[in-house]
């Protein structure tokens, strides 16, 4: 059984705007949705260790990307078990996949990296496992005092097995200390995004020096791939956009934790 602390862990014309982030204030609904959120999927994937098996989806939040991914047959998560501030002062938890198929997997290939908010390294390791059918394997264990952490770190995943056409991946941004809190001082970045409604996606690129969280889009009639993201220094996501009419033109709005929000 692994342990399971508790923890916070979201046309042809292209435009390119490259912003500088004011470091606006998180407000409630922000930090209340991102909490709904990530409760939804550390509970499904708590589940998901217990029983393996995908779970019927039932409530409001079953439409969410973030949700949708935590019923992936095959996962690489991390035993988080809640997002309540856990009390003690080291950090520990169990990186496990789960494996929900009938078929073997040799030499899949964990990619591991723990990273504060201003980029600085605590852990990076990859390892090969083999996937048993329908069985939850464990990778590694992870521990390191609180004191040697930032408040916001980035715990990132990513799995590589013919199981899947394209890598796993899986995202947990970790905190200590009162939310709001922490959340208003982390410190600020910028941003590159460049539009391609033709090629029907929005391209972000984090130019900053810190980690860019809890990134959202929004636009009247578009839905997005994913609802809430984060971007560590130097990464670039590009995300797929459906719209209700043959050209996506409403503008597309960027909000963040650590951002100023803007409109494309």
């Amino acid at each position: 059984m692994i342990e399971q602390p508790t923890w916070y862990s979201c046309s042809a014309r292209v435009n390119t705007i490259i912003f500088w982030m004011l470091g606006m204030a998180v407000t409630q609904q922000q930090l209340t949705d991102f909490l709904r959120h990530e409760q939804a999927r550390l509970h499904l994937e708590a589940t998901r260790r217990q029983t393996l098996n995908p779970v019927p989806l039932v409530d409001e939040l079953a439409s969410l990307p973030a949700v949708q991914r935590s019923n992936h047959p095959v996962m690489v998560v991390s035993a988080l078990a809640s997002i309540q501030l856990d009390e003690s002062n080291q950090f520990t938890t169990t990186v496990a996949v789960i494996n929900a198929t009938d078929e073997r997997a040799e030499n899949a290939l964990v990619e591991l990296r723990w990273i504060g908010v201003n980029g600085a390294g605590y852990e990076e390791q990859q390892q090969y496992v083999t996937l048993e059918p329908n069985t939850m394997t464990e990778v590694t264990t992870l521990s390191r005092p609180l004191t040697d952490v930032d408040a916001v770190s980035i715990l990132d995943l990513t799995l590589w097995t013919f199981l899947s056409f394209l890598p796993i991946s899986n995202r947990y941004v970790l905190m200590h200390g009162n939310p709001s809190d922490v959340l208003r001082a982390s410190p600020t970045t910028t941003l590159e995004i460049r539009r391609n409604d033709s090629a029907g996606f929005v391209t972000l690129t984090n130019t900053g020096t810190a980690a860019a969280l809890g990134l959202h889009l929004s636009a009247e009639a578009v839905q997005f791939e994913d609802d809430i993201f984060s971007l560590l220094p130097a990464e670039t996501r590009s995300i797929s956009l459906t719209s209700d009419h043959d050209q996506p033109s409403a503008r597309i709005r960027v909000e963040g934790w650590n951002i100023a929000s803007i409109s494309v």
